[in-house]
């Protein structure tokens, strides 16, 4: 019996498994298992950032016509352009829909009177003027900036410590606003996506 033993431990195949099981039992525990450091968890939708406009009149010459311009220039809240938003103009007499182009440009030409104006894109806030006055001869500029609408984006948040309320709050208002976050930047934090 003895020998049998002797001649099993000689063998290749159980030296090779002594030395494996001798590793795993040596080794740190973490070294093999998924335990993660990241312990606490926290699940929060993410705030809409509202848009806003501001509209600039200035005198235009557009021949005897009493035509006017009416220009949009369209950027989100990081400055970038915002290509394809969808700009409703309409009043009693006219209706028209535009585009916004690559440089987040829309424009037309178009009678004087009262105007109503909705600029939409997908994952923006909308804009909605009631009542803008167009007068004869004239370029009106409406300058928007579209804030994101974060209406299906909910983050969850993954931390080595708790986290107070304040800051989960500081975290989701730095994601909303595309901002850097100083407990994410320092590794406290990572973030993934409910998909």
């Amino acid at each position: 019996m003895i020998r049998l033993v002797l001649k099993l431990i000689s063998t290749n195949a159980i030296w090779k498994t002594f030395v494996a099981i001798l590793i795993i039992l040596t080794c740190p525990r973490n070294t093999f298992s998924q335990k993660s450091y990241y312990n606490h968890t926290y699940q929060r939708p993410l705030n809409s950032v509202p848009s806003n406009y501001s509209i600039d009149i200035s005198d235009s010459i557009l021949g005897a016509s009493g035509k006017s311009f009416l220009h949009f220039y369209l950027k989100d809240s990081k400055g970038r352009h915002i290509q394809y938003a969808e700009v409703h103009v309409w009043s009693l007499s006219a209706d028209s829909l535009l585009y916004s182009d690559s440089t987040g440009t829309a424009k037309m030409i178009l009678s004087k009177g009262y105007y109503s104006i909705t600029i939409e894109s997908i994952q923006y806030e909308d804009i909605k003027i009631d009542s803008l006055l167009v007068t004869e001869n004239s370029s009106t500029a409406v300058h928007a900036s579209l804030g994101n609408s974060n209406l299906l984006a909910i983050a969850i948040i993954h931390s080595k410590r708790a986290l107070t309320e304040a800051e989960i709050a500081s975290i989701i208002y730095d994601l909303s606003t595309e901002q850097e976050n100083e407990l994410i930047l320092n590794k406290t934090c990572f973030i993934t996506w409910e998909a």
